[in-house]
């Protein structure tokens, strides 16, 4: 008799499984002062939003053309990428500052032992996904 085949969760993170206040915006001011050499001085509403969206609206804020074919060093992906470094170096203020919600680890230690296969759609970049996945020690139980 065949298997049915695995079930596949997908979960999204802010607000579902973990709760991180603050450290989003302060990724963004590091980003824009490493790419743009100035602080940054309006952030886009990010509630519920992509990073793309997101992105796009505070380089627009801030009077920044995000590809300019004279500053591929000032591009979006440059921004993206700075972004992510900025997401590593705050993993700690993350955990400081952030938490698991509950039940989040228990439901997770659950459907991985069921066989679900778990996973994540979230309007995070991968890398900033990952890094607040880490913090928390729930990475593990997602393919990501």
């Amino acid at each position: 008799m065949p298997t049915a085949p695995p079930l596949l969760l997908l979960w999204d993170i802010d607000h579902t499984l973990l709760s991180i206040s603050g450290v989003g915006r302060e990724m963004y001011v590091r980003a824009f002062e490493r790419v743009y050499g100035r602080p940054l001085l309006h952030l886009a509403d990010m509630s519920g939003r992509t990073e793309y969206g997101i992105t796009r609206d505070t380089l627009a804020l801030n009077g920044v053309e995000p590809d300019h074919p004279d500053h591929p060093d000032r591009s979006a992906v440059a921004f993206y990428a700075a972004l992510s470094d900025a997401a590593q170096a705050l993993e700690e203020r993350m955990r400081a500052e952030g938490r698991a919600l509950p039940g989040a680890r228990e439901a997770l230690t659950a459907l991985a032992v069921d066989g679900t296969v778990q996973s994540v759609v979230t309007g995070n970049l991968p890398d900033i996904a990952e890094a607040k996945l880490e913090a928390f020690g729930l990475d593990g139980f997602l393919d990501l």
